[in-house]
């Protein structure tokens, strides 16, 4: 990420301005649990090593409450997944599922717990999305 540590990066201004844009963008809301109260961070879904932190598309950052972010970053950690992911959310009622999605794998949050699905679950239900999208439009 060049030659300023990631963290120093984080205080420039060029950030703070990127940082902003993205969370108006997101309407001050997590982007996983819909929070709006607590400390808002912006996260990276990918790293380039040449970019610095703020040189990244908008389609690259996502807003994230501090807890959903820590969460998510040591699930996908733990998966041993850091590539690019996409989320998807619905709400049904109180209830509000997350979907990440992320080259081949499927990570369910719902009701405060997350699941991952095998590689094989994971294929089955992309294909179920995408069939039913295709078919309802």
């Amino acid at each position: 990420m060049g030659n300023i540590s990631y963290k120093y990066q984080l205080r420039k201004p060029e950030w703070q301005k990127k940082r902003l844009e993205i969370m108006q963008r997101d309407n001050f809301t997590c982007q996983i649990c819909l929070d709006t109260q607590e400390t808002l961070q912006v996260h990276h879904k990918s790293y380039d090593k040449d970019k610095k932190a703020w040189e990244y598309g908008n389609d690259r950052l996502i807003t994230l409450c501090e807890t959903c972010h820590k969460e998510l970053t040591e699930h996908l950690k733990k998966g041993g997944i850091e590539e690019e992911f996409s989320l998807f959310k619905y709400r049904n009622g109180d209830l509000v599922t997350i979907v990440v999605y992320t080259t081949g794998n499927v990570i369910i949050k719902q009701n405060e717990r997350w699941i991952a699905l095998s590689e094989k679950a994971s294929k089955k239900l992309v294909h179920f999305i995408i069939n039913n999208w295709l078919k309802n439009g």
